[in-house]
């Protein structure tokens, strides 16, 4: 059993906070000999990781996105023909300039990268909508003072999308990546607290980007949207980003911030701005129509939800710890244990063999604080019977049944 890792605190936290509950359990742990806002993720915080992503990758497989890996860096000219530098240098990493070489930055976001991939090539119409997917790891320099824990971070990991359409699909691609994001946090119970439509602050449009007429039209096509769909909302001016407006998905934490776990954005700049085409049925060329999608955010953030609104009491297939086997006397038990062992690793499942000498008592305590979800016991009588005892998570009361009930159940 290992010891858990010290994390330094800077201030007092409640129970429901993110940092005790991620201490408790394993996920990650801040050094500041390695610098503020990096996460390091420890054992468990890397198996919930891995859960997340892997269910949303099926999930944008079946929703027909295509998956894409680009480099964490970009030339500084890049960001700048994009728009990002002028309006984000302040929280960007320096410069990267090596003798007689370009500038190079650390990405804060993505979307350059994937406006490149779209304009590699020529494109048709019959090629949209095209929708890029990658696993992203970006970098923004948060001042010191709001770091905080998880959920504000300078190194950072997200789902991150842009997809690229013409203007007649608009309304049923925002339809189509709204389901997915329901679908999404659905799936983790996320409790949401409100819907926000984000407009531009029109007393204050030197740090939006792009013709009047589009940003009215693109903040009519969301606002519209929301309405046919009887999606209640709350209009924000001022919180539009640089090249247009969105659909924020809102969320409270356990310190009472509201954070943005989902985004829909629309965007008629950054394709204007890049030159992106695509030729229409008339061999003309058109414009395209360019949406950046969050689906939960950043990993670090989403993390720092689902731990606070689960209290660490993570449901069986997303629970980093799920089945720990627990022989009673290693010399008599233990071989009969790595049998189980071996047939749940073979089920795909996150179990851990205890082969320590400690007394039963003891282990069953430590392994319900860790919040495993099932505690197997094995005995004599398990050795004769061919069978597990199992206890269930919160429960005293204990099972016996075969392990191929035992898998049966947890299947379900």
């Amino acid at each position: 059993m290992e010891k858990q890792q010290k994390e330094p605190f800077d201030q007092k936290i409640s129970q429901n906070d993110h940092r005790k509950i991620a201490k408790e359990l394993n996920i990650f742990y801040i050094d500041e000999n390695i610098g503020k806002g990096f996460p390091i993720w420890l054992e468990n915080g890397v198996k919930l990781k891995k859960t997340i992503h892997d269910y949303i990758y099926q999930n944008e497989q079946e929703y027909n996105f295509i998956h894409v890996e680009t480099p964490e860096i970009g030339l500084l000219n890049l960001y700048k023909k994009s728009g990002h530098y002028d309006l984000y240098k302040d929280n960007m990493f320096p410069i990267m300039k090596f003798k007689g070489e370009e500038e190079f930055v650390l990405r804060p976001m993505a979307c350059p990268h994937h406006i490149m991939i779209y304009k590699s090539k020529p494109r048709s119409y019959k090629e949209l909508p095209l929708r890029l997917a990658e696993h992203v790891n970006q970098f923004r320099f948060e001042p010191s003072g709001s770091l905080l824990g998880l959920e504000r971070t300078r190194a950072m990991e997200l789902t991150d999308s842009h997809i690229f359409l013409r203007e007649d699909q608009l309304e049923d691609e925002i339809k189509l990546v709204l389901d997915l994001i329901q679908k999404t946090l659905q799936k983790f119970t996320i409790n949401i607290e409100h819907i926000e439509l984000s407009l531009r602050d029109e007393k204050d449009l030197k740090k939006y980007h792009g013709d009047k007429n589009k940003w009215d039209h693109s903040e009519d096509i969301l606002r519209n949207f929301l309405i046919k769909n009887k999606i209640k909302f709350i209009e924000k001016k001022g919180e539009a980003a640089f090249y247009g407006p969105k659909i924020d998905i809102q969320i409270k934490t356990s310190l009472g911030h509201l954070i943005t776990v989902s985004t829909i954005q629309l965007d008629f700049f950054l394709p204007e701005r890049f030159e992106l085409k695509y030729l229409d049925r008339d061999l003309k060329s058109i414009r395209p129509i360019m949406i950046h999608r969050g689906l939960i955010g950043t990993y670090e953030r989403f993390i720092a939800v689902l731990l606070e609104q689960t209290k660490g009491d993570f449901p069986f297939w997303l629970a980093p710890n799920q089945i720990v086997i627990l022989p009673i006397n290693n010399k008599f038990h233990l071989d009969f244990a790595r049998k189980i062992y071996k047939k749940l690793l073979d089920n795909n499942f996150r179990v851990k063999l205890d082969q320590e000498n400690e007394r039963l008592g003891y282990k069953i305590r430590f392994y319900q604080q860790q919040k495993y979800k099932y505690q197997i016991i094995i005995g004599d009588k398990e050795v004769d019977e061919n069978k597990v005892s199992y206890r269930k998570y919160g429960d005293k009361e204990t099972f016996s049944i075969k392990i191929e009930s035992f898998l049966t159940l947890i299947k379900k």
